[in-house]
Protein backbone atom coordinates (compact mmCIF):
# COMPACT_ATOMS: atom_id res chain seq x y z
CA UNK A 1 0.00 0.00 0.00
CA UNK A 2 1.03 3.68 -0.26
CA UNK A 3 3.90 4.61 2.06
CA UNK A 4 4.75 0.96 2.77
CA UNK A 5 8.04 -0.66 1.74
CA UNK A 6 7.82 -4.26 0.52
CA UNK A 7 10.23 -6.70 -1.11
CA UNK A 8 9.27 -8.86 -4.07
CA UNK A 9 11.48 -11.55 -5.51
CA UNK A 10 11.40 -13.13 -8.95
CA UNK A 11 13.08 -16.13 -10.50
CA UNK A 12 13.48 -17.89 -13.83
CA UNK A 13 14.54 -21.39 -14.84
CA UNK A 14 14.78 -23.19 -18.16
CA UNK A 15 16.03 -26.30 -19.91
CA UNK A 16 17.30 -27.10 -23.39
CA UNK A 17 17.86 -30.75 -24.40
CA UNK A 18 18.84 -32.16 -27.78
CA UNK A 19 18.48 -35.99 -27.62
CA UNK A 20 19.29 -36.36 -31.32
CA UNK A 21 20.75 -34.15 -34.00
CA UNK A 22 18.20 -31.74 -35.40
CA UNK A 23 15.64 -32.19 -32.60
CA UNK A 24 15.64 -30.11 -29.44
CA UNK A 25 13.27 -29.84 -26.48
CA UNK A 26 13.02 -26.53 -24.64
CA UNK A 27 11.11 -25.23 -21.65
CA UNK A 28 11.04 -22.34 -19.24
CA UNK A 29 9.23 -21.35 -16.06
CA UNK A 30 9.39 -18.13 -14.13
CA UNK A 31 7.84 -15.88 -11.55
CA UNK A 32 7.66 -12.33 -12.91
CA UNK A 33 6.81 -9.17 -11.00
CA UNK A 34 5.28 -6.01 -12.45
CA UNK A 35 4.84 -2.85 -10.43
CA UNK A 36 1.78 -0.73 -11.25
CA UNK A 37 2.56 2.12 -13.59
CA UNK A 38 2.00 5.81 -12.93
CA UNK A 39 -1.32 5.87 -14.76
CA UNK A 40 -2.69 2.90 -12.79
CA UNK A 41 -1.64 4.56 -9.54
CA UNK A 42 -2.45 8.21 -10.09
CA UNK A 43 -4.80 8.61 -13.06
CA UNK A 44 -7.47 11.18 -12.11
CA UNK A 45 -10.74 9.69 -10.90
CA UNK A 46 -13.25 10.96 -13.44
CA UNK A 47 -16.81 10.20 -14.50
CA UNK A 48 -17.36 9.10 -18.09
CA UNK A 49 -19.88 6.92 -19.90
CA UNK A 50 -20.49 3.20 -20.24
CA UNK A 51 -23.03 1.20 -22.25
CA UNK A 52 -26.27 -0.03 -20.67
CA UNK A 53 -29.55 -0.68 -22.47
CA UNK A 54 -31.82 -1.35 -19.45
CA UNK A 55 -31.52 -0.08 -15.88
CA UNK A 56 -32.66 -2.84 -13.46
CA UNK A 57 -34.54 -0.19 -11.48
CA UNK A 58 -36.18 1.68 -14.35
CA UNK A 59 -39.91 2.20 -14.80
CA UNK A 60 -42.30 -0.53 -13.65
CA UNK A 61 -39.49 -3.00 -12.85
CA UNK A 62 -39.92 -1.85 -9.25
CA UNK A 63 -43.14 -1.13 -7.38
CA UNK A 64 -44.12 1.28 -4.61
CA UNK A 65 -45.91 -1.62 -2.93
CA UNK A 66 -42.51 -3.19 -2.19
CA UNK A 67 -40.89 -0.03 -0.87
CA UNK A 68 -38.94 -0.75 2.29
CA UNK A 69 -39.57 -4.52 2.11
CA UNK A 70 -36.29 -6.33 2.70
CA UNK A 71 -35.36 -8.92 0.12
CA UNK A 72 -37.11 -7.19 -2.78
CA UNK A 73 -35.61 -5.54 -5.86
CA UNK A 74 -37.45 -2.33 -4.95
CA UNK A 75 -35.79 -2.19 -1.54
CA UNK A 76 -32.39 -2.84 -3.11
CA UNK A 77 -32.93 -0.08 -5.67
CA UNK A 78 -33.75 2.25 -2.76
CA UNK A 79 -30.52 1.21 -1.05
CA UNK A 80 -28.56 2.16 -4.16
CA UNK A 81 -30.13 5.60 -4.44
CA UNK A 82 -33.68 5.48 -5.85
CA UNK A 83 -35.85 7.96 -3.86
CA UNK A 84 -39.27 6.76 -2.70
CA UNK A 85 -40.92 9.37 -4.92
CA UNK A 86 -39.19 8.00 -8.02
CA UNK A 87 -40.17 4.33 -7.58
CA UNK A 88 -41.82 3.29 -10.85
CA UNK A 89 -40.56 6.42 -12.63
CA UNK A 90 -36.80 5.95 -12.95
CA UNK A 91 -35.84 6.83 -16.52
CA UNK A 92 -34.14 4.38 -18.87
CA UNK A 93 -30.43 5.02 -19.59
CA UNK A 94 -29.96 8.05 -21.79
CA UNK A 95 -28.94 6.93 -25.30
CA UNK A 96 -28.14 3.49 -23.84
CA UNK A 97 -25.37 5.03 -21.72
CA UNK A 98 -24.83 5.54 -17.99
CA UNK A 99 -22.22 7.26 -15.88
CA UNK A 100 -19.10 5.29 -15.03
CA UNK A 101 -16.54 6.61 -12.55
CA UNK A 102 -13.03 5.20 -12.87
CA UNK A 103 -9.42 6.15 -12.28
CA UNK A 104 -6.18 5.26 -10.55
CA UNK A 105 -5.62 3.80 -7.10
CA UNK A 106 -2.47 4.84 -5.17
CA UNK A 107 -2.78 1.77 -2.90
CA UNK A 108 -2.10 -0.74 -5.70
CA UNK A 109 0.66 -3.30 -5.22
CA UNK A 110 2.70 -5.31 -7.75
CA UNK A 111 1.30 -8.12 -9.89
CA UNK A 112 2.76 -11.64 -9.79
CA UNK A 113 2.81 -13.71 -12.96
CA UNK A 114 3.58 -17.43 -13.17
CA UNK A 115 4.59 -18.30 -16.74
CA UNK A 116 5.35 -21.66 -18.34
CA UNK A 117 6.55 -22.48 -21.85
CA UNK A 118 7.40 -25.92 -23.21
CA UNK A 119 7.99 -27.05 -26.79
CA UNK A 120 10.47 -28.27 -29.35
CA UNK A 121 12.53 -27.24 -32.36
CA UNK A 122 12.91 -29.64 -35.31
CA UNK A 123 15.40 -29.12 -38.11
CA UNK A 124 15.14 -32.32 -40.18
CA UNK A 125 18.37 -33.44 -41.82
CA UNK A 126 16.51 -34.65 -44.91
CA UNK A 127 15.33 -31.09 -45.78
CA UNK A 128 17.92 -28.32 -45.91
CA UNK A 129 17.13 -24.94 -44.35
CA UNK A 130 13.82 -26.02 -42.79
CA UNK A 131 12.98 -25.28 -39.14
CA UNK A 132 9.76 -26.12 -37.28
CA UNK A 133 8.92 -24.92 -33.74
CA UNK A 134 5.92 -25.78 -31.56
CA UNK A 135 5.44 -24.25 -28.10
CA UNK A 136 2.71 -24.48 -25.47
CA UNK A 137 2.54 -21.46 -23.17
CA UNK A 138 0.60 -20.58 -20.03
CA UNK A 139 0.41 -17.30 -18.13
CA UNK A 140 -1.43 -16.84 -14.83
CA UNK A 141 -1.37 -13.49 -13.07
CA UNK A 142 -2.43 -13.20 -9.42
CA UNK A 143 -3.08 -9.87 -7.75
CA UNK A 144 -3.66 -8.43 -11.21
CA UNK A 145 -4.37 -4.73 -11.55
CA UNK A 146 -7.93 -4.78 -12.84
CA UNK A 147 -11.35 -3.31 -12.44
CA UNK A 148 -14.80 -4.85 -12.92
CA UNK A 149 -16.91 -3.79 -15.86
CA UNK A 150 -20.11 -1.86 -15.27
CA UNK A 151 -22.05 -4.95 -16.39
CA UNK A 152 -20.33 -7.13 -13.79
CA UNK A 153 -21.09 -4.63 -11.01
CA UNK A 154 -24.74 -4.25 -12.00
CA UNK A 155 -25.25 -8.01 -12.34
CA UNK A 156 -23.48 -8.64 -9.05
CA UNK A 157 -25.90 -6.30 -7.34
CA UNK A 158 -29.26 -6.72 -9.09
CA UNK A 159 -29.19 -10.22 -10.61
CA UNK A 160 -31.04 -12.60 -8.25
CA UNK A 161 -28.82 -15.48 -9.37
CA UNK A 162 -25.70 -13.62 -8.24
CA UNK A 163 -27.26 -11.81 -5.31
CA UNK A 164 -29.96 -14.09 -3.82
CA UNK A 165 -32.08 -12.19 -1.32
CA UNK A 166 -31.15 -8.84 -2.88
CA UNK A 167 -28.72 -7.90 -0.11
CA UNK A 168 -26.78 -4.64 -0.21
CA UNK A 169 -23.48 -6.35 -1.13
CA UNK A 170 -20.08 -4.99 -2.18
CA UNK A 171 -21.26 -4.51 -5.77
CA UNK A 172 -24.28 -2.48 -4.70
CA UNK A 173 -21.99 -0.20 -2.72
CA UNK A 174 -20.22 0.68 -5.97
CA UNK A 175 -23.45 2.08 -7.46
CA UNK A 176 -24.19 5.76 -6.84
CA UNK A 177 -27.40 7.07 -8.39
CA UNK A 178 -28.65 10.64 -8.74
CA UNK A 179 -30.27 11.42 -5.39
CA UNK A 180 -33.14 13.31 -7.00
CA UNK A 181 -34.05 11.24 -10.08
CA UNK A 182 -32.64 7.87 -9.02
CA UNK A 183 -31.04 7.61 -12.45
CA UNK A 184 -27.54 6.43 -13.31
CA UNK A 185 -27.25 9.48 -15.58
CA UNK A 186 -26.86 13.17 -14.88
CA UNK A 187 -24.40 15.41 -13.06
CA UNK A 188 -25.63 14.22 -9.66
CA UNK A 189 -24.64 10.61 -10.25
CA UNK A 190 -21.26 8.88 -10.26
CA UNK A 191 -23.08 5.91 -11.77
CA UNK A 192 -21.08 2.72 -11.43
CA UNK A 193 -17.70 3.10 -9.72
CA UNK A 194 -15.02 0.81 -11.17
CA UNK A 195 -11.66 1.93 -9.78
CA UNK A 196 -8.69 -0.43 -10.06
CA UNK A 197 -7.70 -2.99 -7.43
CA UNK A 198 -5.26 -5.92 -7.02
CA UNK A 199 -8.06 -8.49 -6.81
CA UNK A 200 -7.97 -9.69 -10.42
CA UNK A 201 -6.78 -13.02 -11.84
CA UNK A 202 -5.75 -13.56 -15.47
CA UNK A 203 -5.43 -17.09 -16.86
CA UNK A 204 -4.22 -17.41 -20.47
CA UNK A 205 -2.78 -20.29 -22.48
CA UNK A 206 -2.24 -21.25 -26.09
CA UNK A 207 -0.03 -22.88 -28.70
CA UNK A 208 2.42 -21.16 -31.06
CA UNK A 209 3.75 -22.76 -34.25
CA UNK A 210 6.61 -21.39 -36.31
CA UNK A 211 7.93 -22.53 -39.70
CA UNK A 212 10.86 -21.10 -41.64
CA UNK A 213 12.34 -22.36 -44.91
CA UNK A 214 14.95 -21.03 -47.31
CA UNK A 215 14.75 -22.32 -50.89
CA UNK A 216 17.98 -21.87 -52.86
CA UNK A 217 17.17 -21.65 -56.56
CA UNK A 218 20.54 -23.15 -57.46
CA UNK A 219 19.03 -26.48 -56.37
CA UNK A 220 16.96 -26.26 -59.56
CA UNK A 221 19.91 -25.24 -61.70
CA UNK A 222 19.05 -21.53 -61.63
CA UNK A 223 21.53 -19.82 -59.28
CA UNK A 224 20.88 -16.51 -61.05
CA UNK A 225 17.36 -16.52 -59.53
CA UNK A 226 18.71 -16.16 -55.96
CA UNK A 227 16.69 -17.53 -53.06
CA UNK A 228 13.17 -17.50 -51.60
CA UNK A 229 12.60 -17.24 -47.83
CA UNK A 230 9.32 -18.44 -46.29
CA UNK A 231 8.19 -17.74 -42.73
CA UNK A 232 5.01 -18.62 -40.84
CA UNK A 233 4.05 -17.70 -37.27
CA UNK A 234 0.73 -19.19 -36.16
CA UNK A 235 -0.93 -18.69 -32.79
CA UNK A 236 -3.91 -20.51 -31.27
CA UNK A 237 -5.40 -18.93 -28.15
CA UNK A 238 -7.01 -21.68 -26.08
CA UNK A 239 -7.97 -19.68 -23.01
CA UNK A 240 -8.11 -16.00 -22.03
CA UNK A 241 -10.08 -15.99 -18.77
CA UNK A 242 -10.33 -13.00 -16.46
CA UNK A 243 -11.78 -12.52 -12.98
CA UNK A 244 -11.66 -8.85 -12.05
CA UNK A 245 -12.87 -9.64 -8.52
CA UNK A 246 -12.92 -12.98 -6.64
CA UNK A 247 -16.72 -13.12 -6.47
CA UNK A 248 -17.57 -12.19 -10.07
CA UNK A 249 -18.16 -14.83 -12.77
CA UNK A 250 -15.17 -15.71 -14.92
CA UNK A 251 -15.12 -13.68 -18.12
CA UNK A 252 -14.17 -15.93 -21.04
CA UNK A 253 -12.55 -13.79 -23.72
CA UNK A 254 -11.06 -16.30 -26.20
CA UNK A 255 -13.06 -16.10 -29.41
CA UNK A 256 -15.29 -13.27 -28.23
CA UNK A 257 -15.79 -9.51 -28.14
CA UNK A 258 -18.41 -7.33 -26.46
CA UNK A 259 -19.16 -4.76 -23.79
CA UNK A 260 -17.19 -6.64 -21.13
CA UNK A 261 -14.54 -8.24 -23.34
CA UNK A 262 -13.82 -5.10 -25.37
CA UNK A 263 -11.19 -5.71 -28.07
CA UNK A 264 -11.92 -8.91 -30.06
CA UNK A 265 -9.87 -11.92 -28.90
CA UNK A 266 -9.57 -14.07 -32.01
CA UNK A 267 -8.60 -17.67 -31.21
CA UNK A 268 -6.58 -18.12 -34.38
CA UNK A 269 -4.22 -15.79 -36.18
CA UNK A 270 -1.09 -16.05 -38.26
CA UNK A 271 1.52 -14.06 -40.17
CA UNK A 272 3.03 -15.56 -43.32
CA UNK A 273 5.94 -13.79 -44.96
CA UNK A 274 7.73 -14.59 -48.23
CA UNK A 275 10.77 -12.77 -49.62
CA UNK A 276 12.50 -13.36 -52.98
CA UNK A 277 16.08 -12.10 -53.14
CA UNK A 278 18.06 -11.80 -56.35
CA UNK A 279 21.41 -10.04 -56.01
CA UNK A 280 20.70 -6.58 -54.62
CA UNK A 281 16.96 -6.78 -55.22
CA UNK A 282 14.24 -8.06 -52.86
CA UNK A 283 10.53 -8.51 -53.45
CA UNK A 284 7.99 -9.99 -51.07
CA UNK A 285 4.71 -9.91 -49.21
CA UNK A 286 3.45 -10.13 -45.63
CA UNK A 287 0.08 -11.88 -45.14
CA UNK A 288 -1.72 -11.34 -41.83
CA UNK A 289 -4.78 -13.36 -40.85
CA UNK A 290 -7.07 -12.66 -37.87
CA UNK A 291 -9.75 -15.26 -37.15
CA UNK A 292 -13.46 -14.66 -36.60
CA UNK A 293 -15.01 -13.74 -33.25
CA UNK A 294 -18.55 -13.55 -31.88
CA UNK A 295 -20.34 -11.50 -29.24
CA UNK A 296 -19.68 -12.70 -25.70
CA UNK A 297 -22.20 -15.23 -24.30
CA UNK A 298 -25.28 -13.51 -22.98
CA UNK A 299 -24.51 -10.34 -24.90
CA UNK A 300 -27.42 -8.44 -26.45
CA UNK A 301 -25.76 -5.10 -27.13
CA UNK A 302 -25.36 -5.52 -30.88
CA UNK A 303 -27.91 -6.13 -33.61
CA UNK A 304 -27.93 -9.72 -34.98
CA UNK A 305 -26.01 -8.69 -38.09
CA UNK A 306 -23.19 -7.37 -35.88
CA UNK A 307 -23.10 -10.30 -33.46
CA UNK A 308 -20.12 -11.84 -35.28
CA UNK A 309 -16.96 -10.47 -36.84
CA UNK A 310 -15.73 -12.39 -39.86
CA UNK A 311 -12.11 -13.41 -40.29
CA UNK A 312 -9.99 -10.76 -42.02
CA UNK A 313 -6.87 -10.90 -44.16
CA UNK A 314 -4.29 -8.18 -44.81
CA UNK A 315 -1.63 -8.49 -47.50
CA UNK A 316 1.26 -5.99 -47.63
CA UNK A 317 3.63 -5.91 -50.60
CA UNK A 318 7.21 -4.74 -50.20
CA UNK A 319 10.39 -4.39 -52.18
CA UNK A 320 13.94 -3.15 -51.68
CA UNK A 321 17.07 -2.33 -53.67
CA UNK A 322 20.55 -2.23 -52.17
CA UNK A 323 21.69 0.56 -54.46
CA UNK A 324 25.08 1.06 -52.80
CA UNK A 325 26.94 -0.27 -49.79
CA UNK A 326 25.44 2.38 -47.51
CA UNK A 327 22.22 3.08 -49.40
CA UNK A 328 19.11 0.89 -49.45
CA UNK A 329 15.83 1.96 -51.06
CA UNK A 330 12.60 0.34 -49.84
CA UNK A 331 8.96 0.47 -50.94
CA UNK A 332 5.84 -0.90 -49.24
Amino acid sequence: SAGTKQNYGSWKGGMDWAPIKGFRFRGEQQLAIRAPNVNELYAPVTTGLSSLAVDPCQGNKISAADAGKAGTLTSLCQSTGVPVGQIGAVAAPSSNQINNTAGGNPNLGPEKAHTTTIGFVWEPNFVDNLSLTVDYWKIKIDGAVSSPTTGQVLSGCYDPLQNPGFGNNVFCQSIQRDLISGSLNGSGSKGVVTQSSNLGVYDYNGIDVGVSYRLMMKQFGAPQLGRIDFGLQLSHLQKADVKTLPNVPTLEQAGYYGTDVGTPYAKNRFTQRTMWTVGNYMLGYNWRYIGSTSEQPGGTTYLPEYSTIKAVNYVDLNGAWQAMKNLKLSMT
